[in-house]
C-alpha cells in the first residue's frame, strides 16, 4: 500500500460531534487531479501529495474529497469512521466551503487539483497569506499550479455556497485517518437519546439552582 502524505486539517475546527458514525472510503488519489508539492508545516518539511482523494461515504457513489488535516496521514485504500459535520465547524469554514464548492466540479487537471487542496490548506491556517509567509508555506508546485491558486484566492467568491461537509475521523490512532471535506451530504445528525438526556439533566441542574436561589 501507498503511504499518502496529504496531512491536512489541524484539529482547528469542530465546535462539536454527533453521536452517529458513518464509514468513509478512501480509495486512492483521484487520477489526472493531484500534484506532488513540498510544504513546510509545525517544523517539518515534507514532499506530499497535493489533490483530490477518490472518496465514498457509507458506501454511496464516488466523490472528490480534499484534504483538512495537517497532522495525520493515510494508507489508501482506508476505510474508518467518522462524525458528519459542516465545513462552518472549520476555522476560515466558510471560505473553505465556498471554494470547494466553486472549484471542486472544476478540477481537471494534476496543476487544478494542487491549486485548490493549496488554496484550501492556506485559508485554514494562515487565511489565506501567500505560500511564502505564514505557519504554512509550500514550494515544488508548477506555474500554472501557482497561478490558479493565486486566481483562486483572489476570487471574492460572491453567491458561492459555504456549506460543504466536513468528515472528522472518529479516531487517529498511528497518527492515521485524515479529516477530510466533500459535497455537502444533509444536516449532521441528531444527537442519540441517551446524549439528548444528558443535555436535559443540565437543563435541570440550571433550573433547581434558580429554584434554590429564589427560596
Amino acid at each position: 500500500m501507498k503511504r499518502i502524505s496529504l496531512f491536512a486539517g489541524l484539529a482547528l475546527m469542530a465546535v462539536g460531534t454527533t453521536a452517529n458514525a458513518s464509514l468513509l472510503t478512501v480509495e486512492s488519489l483521484t487520477p489526472g487531479k493531484y500534484g506532488i508539492v513540498n510544504i513546510e508545516f509545525n517544523n517539518q518539511s515534507l514532499n506530499v501529495y497535493a489533490g483530490a482523494l477518490q472518496t465514498r461515504l457509507d458506501g454511496g457513489a464516488a466523490f472528490d474529497a480534499y484534504c483538512v488535516d495537517l497532522t495525520h496521514f493515510d494508507y489508501l485504500p482506508a476505510n474508518y469512521e467518522v462524525s458528519v459535520d459542516t465545513t462552518q465547524s472549520l476555522i476560515n469554514g466558510d471560505r473553505i466551503g465556498k471554494l470547494y464548492n466553486t472549484y471542486a466540479s472544476q478540477v481537471n487537471s494534476g496543476d487544478s487539483g494542487a491549486a485548490l487542496q493549496l488554496a484550501i490548506w492556506d485559508v485554514l491556517v494562515d487565511g489565506g497569506d501567500g505560500l511564502n509567509t505564514g505557519s504554512f508555506k509550500a514550494s515544488g508546485y508548477t506555474t500554472e499550479a501557482f497561478n490558479q491558486y493565486t486566481s483562486m484566492l483572489a476570487d471574492p467568491l460572491s453567491g458561492a455556497n459555504p456549506t460543504a461537509s466536513y468528515y472528522q475521523a472518529a479516531n487517529h490512532d498511528n497518527n492515521l485517518n485524515q479529516n477530510l471535506i466533500g459535497p455537502y451530504q444533509g444536516s449532521a445528525p441528531v444527537p442519540e437519546p441517551a446524549s439528548m438526556a444528558v443535555l436535559g439533566l443540565g437543563a435541570l441542574g440550571v433550573l433547581r439552582r434558580r429554584k434554590n436561589r429564589a427560596a
